[in-house]
């Protein structure tokens, strides 16, 4: 498949939710790796399926192997940029009146963390909400 970072990252968001698609391009998992996906769970691919669903879960590696079974993919490691673009969407959020546990829910991290990331973002700062 020949693909874009931007279209990778969409793609993995969309098929796995955007917590998933984070491990999947953190460095000590599968970012800046190229990863041929398994078409089946189990047989040939079985090693290479459980590897990546040790990653993001059983149900999420199905999804991934049905979306790209038999393809290479290379997954961009996007953690840092992908993380100051989803605290400015939660501190946007946040001053829309969007709670901090509606927030929790939403981007399935802790309520200290979102409390943390109020506290270090710039609140006031005009926000561009888009992936890149």
């Amino acid at each position: 498949m020949t693909s874009t970072p931007d279209s990778t990252v969409k793609v993995l968001i969309e098929t796995i939710g955007e917590a998933a698609a984070l491990r999947m391009m953190d460095a000590k998992n599968f970012g800046g790796m190229t990863v041929e996906f398994p078409k089946k769970e189990v047989g040939r691919g079985e090693q290479a399926f459980a590897r990546i669903a040790e990653v993001i879960g059983h149900e999420n590696a199905k999804r991934l192997s049905i979306q790209f079974g038999g393809e290479r993919l290379y997954i961009p490691n996007l953690h840092n940029h992908f993380i100051a673009k989803r605290n400015k969407r939660i501190v946007a959020s946040y001053n829309n009146g969007t709670s901090i546990a509606e927030l929790v829910k939403e981007y399935e991290i802790s309520d200290r963390w979102i409390r943390e990331i109020l506290k270090t973002t710039d609140m006031n700062k005009e926000l561009q909400v888009s992936l890149f």
